[in-house]
């Protein structure tokens, strides 16, 4: 949810789209989560949001398991045969959502760009759906995606219907460190929190809010706003 803000604000045109959807729908009100689910441009922007920076930053191991017709002290060699290529029982293989997600002969040839358009297509939506990694695959899917989405599609909405988002600094390159959990942007504390103990190097992580029902606004860093999500759940 962090990045999604990130990606709206530096792309003005994708954040109008969804600042319109979301005043349509909302009508001044706070909007339901049956009525968020049936935003069309908002689940685009959620799903591309997700495409672009997957919460996993490395591959997910999974190992190649026995021939299971077998029993167990069986002297035969199992093994699976992956794309043309043989791996022997006890491999570990895996397959990165980075890497998937940027493949461009399935999302196109910008799929290094953050574009929620390409979503608008249900035959492209659904093809592509099939290859989103966000939340891993298969048996081992992360038993808290139905929860990360439904909090995803009241929050946003929510939030961006409160208050108005830009990059205080909007030149500013963003940088990452890579961890096996997540990509996080590189040295982000607690600057709303504790403005005493500020360690951003890059203020390419700051954003300024504004309340879009008065004259208050405060300028925030990523960490600090991901933790102020929490307060609209």
């Amino acid at each position: 949810m962090t990045m999604l803000t990130y990606y709206l604000t530096k792309n003005p045109k994708a954040y109008r789209k969804l600042q319109d959807e979301i005043d349509t729908v909302s009508q001044g009100n706070p909007i339901t989560l049956d009525q968020a689910k049936e935003m069309k441009y908002l689940q685009c922007v959620i799903k591309e949001a997700l495409r672009c920076f997957p919460v996993v930053g490395y591959h997910l191991p999974r190992v190649v398991p026995p021939v299971p017709s077998l029993p167990p002290h069986t002297n035969v060699e199992g093994g699976k045969e992956i794309c043309g290529y043989y791996f022997p029982t006890g491999s570990i293989v895996g397959m990165n959502a980075w890497v998937i997600h940027r493949d461009t002969t399935i999302f196109g040839p910008d799929a290094d760009q953050f574009n929620p358009d390409r979503w608008l297509d249900p035959t492209a939506a659904a093809h592509m759906d099939k290859y989103m990694f966000a939340f891993g695959g298969g048996s081992r899917t992360c038993i808290g995606r139905n929860f990360a989405m439904a909090a995803m599609s009241k929050l946003v909405p929510e939030f961006l219907r409160l208050f108005e988002i830009e990059l205080a600094n909007p030149k500013e390159q963003l940088k990452y460190d890579n961890h096996w959990y997540f990509f996080w942007p590189e040295d982000v504390d607690g600057r709303f929190i504790k403005p005493e103990h500020v360690w951003v190097k890059s203020q390419a992580e700051e954003v300024t809010l504004r309340s879009r029902c008065g004259s208050w606004d405060r300028r925030i860093c990523f960490r600090c706003l991901r933790l102020r999500f929490f307060v609209f759940l």
